[in-house]
């Protein structure tokens, strides 16, 4: 079975090559890191249609009557790139770093926010289109080539420079909107290699704006890439030590790798992992990877721990807040298990959970912290580099039968708490103001 890891090391390589070529001194590669992900790790195929639509909004922008951008007056410009709990309180922690006058803009794709990304690309002009198209052309044999040494397909080639000319444009209208910001001393996000993310960066480092990144998900220390690197943000933040240890492994320099906690922490020091009281009743299982084979084996696996003998549970599917539900109605329509609600609060769902099974989500992290039992559901459907990381680093123990669950309810001390403080501490105010950089000067 294929290991999304293993695709990402072939991804940095490609992201590589094309970065010894620049359009307007900004690497090929990070303009085109998400579109370099979609295409080596992703499942979509190449259609032409969706890039020129989104090429002509942009030249519409361009070669419409000139819009008005409102300077902020924001000390900080946070790019939030959704608008699920976890986005939230990432954001909520960034904002904690200010102190006194300070002030945060938050600049959205969607959801709430202050300032709509399209919004902000209203700065385009007439001569940014000319620009790209010299740009683009002159960069295409270049990207052929690397394409070509890298083992991929023409159609691949021809992907990218549709891409190019996307997210050069979105480069351009970023940094003109961050020139009318005259206060903004900092830029930030919950991730820097988004398609996006990567040019609002790359803007911010042709202005010589100090931008940083946060770490937006659960990284565990391993032998293969992370997924958080090469940086394009000057620093990120992240969760813990061991998280710091791992992305400077990776080549990150050390002053690049802040520990600033985890955002979806609220305090208190994690309690010790099994010791959720025996009153709860509710056994969830999460799923977190949007692969219909790889669900279907899990929930069939569920199911087999549902009729083991275990009747004093309740058995729930949890889905990633991300997914859409109504393309899981099979889970009751074919194995009778019910979902957990949309919405519950983590706090209220950790509060009702006897043990949670996963296959190598965050939420493993977030259990634990909060004493809940957690296993790693262990069968060669549902292998991952991240559910081996959970057994391997954090000692979760591995759940392959209705044995494994029974055991796993009936001990006490079922994770290496030195290892989960390592990888996940308390958000830290202070150790935000130090991220943003804001006392320096």
């Amino acid at each position: 079975m294929s290991d999304v890891r293993h695709d990402y090391a072939r991804q940095v390589e490609l992201e590589r090559l094309l970065n010894a070529d620049e359009c307007d001194g900004m690497p090929l590669g990070e303009l085109l890191v998400d579109e370099i992900r979609e295409a080596l790790g992703g499942t979509s195929t190449f259609t032409v249609r969706p890039y020129l639509v989104s090429f002509a909004s942009l030249v519409v922008k361009a070669i419409r009557k000139p819009v008005d951008i409102p300077d902020l007056k924001a000390t900080v410009i946070y790019f939030r790139s959704g608008n699920l709990t976890h986005h939230q309180a990432i954001e909520r922690s960034v904002k904690s770093g200010l102190k006194g006058p300070e002030s945060m803009t938050v600049l959205r794709s969607g959801g709430a926010g202050d300032f709509h990304v399209r919004d902000a690309l209203q700065c385009l002009r007439p001569r940014d289109v000319v620009v790209a198209v010299k740009q683009v052309t002159r960069s295409r044999r270049h990207i052929r080539a690397c394409v070509a040494r890298a083992g991929e397909s023409k159609s691949v080639a021809n992907r990218f420079s549709a891409a190019l000319f996307i997210q050069f444009l979105r480069a351009r209208g970023m940094e003109s909107f961050l020139r009318t910001q005259s206060e903004t001393r900092f830029l930030s996000a919950d991730f820097d290699r988004g398609a996006l993310t990567a040019p609002l960066f790359l803007a911010a480092r042709r202005m010589n704006l100090p931008s940083g990144s946060i770490q937006h998900g659960a990284l565990l220390p391993a032998e293969t890439l992370s997924g958080f690197t090469p940086l394009i943000a000057d620093t990120i933040g992240v969760w813990g030590t061991a998280v710091r240890d791992q992305l400077i492994k990776e080549g990150e320099p050390p002053e690049s790798v802040v520990v600033v906690g985890c955002p979806t922490l609220r305090g208190g020091q994690p309690k010790e992992s099994g010791s959720t009281p025996a009153t709860h009743r509710e056994v969830y299982l999460a799923l977190s990877e949007p692969d219909i084979f790889k669900e279907r084996q899990v929930v069939s696996f569920f199911l087999k721990i549902a009729e083991g003998g275990a009747s004093r549970y309740g058995f729930k599917v949890k889905l990633h807040p991300g997914r859409d539900r109504s393309a899981y109605q099979w889970i009751s329509d074919d194995f009778g298990i019910d979902l957990v609600p949309e919405g519950v609060p983590i706090e209220q769902f950790a509060a009702s959970a006897a043990a949670v099974l996963i296959t190598g989500s965050s939420l493993g992290l977030s259990m634990l912290s909060s004493g809940v039992r957690v296993g790693v559901v262990d069968i060669p459907e549902a292998a991952s580099k991240m559910s081996r990381d959970y057994v391997n680093y954090l000692k979760v123990p591995a759940v392959r039968s209705v044995e494994d669950f029974d055991h796993l309810m009936s001990n006490a001390e079922l994770c290496d708490g030195t290892a989960l403080n390592a990888v996940m501490d308390n958000p830290n105010q202070a150790a935000f103001r130090t991220f943003l950089g804001l006392d320096a000067g």
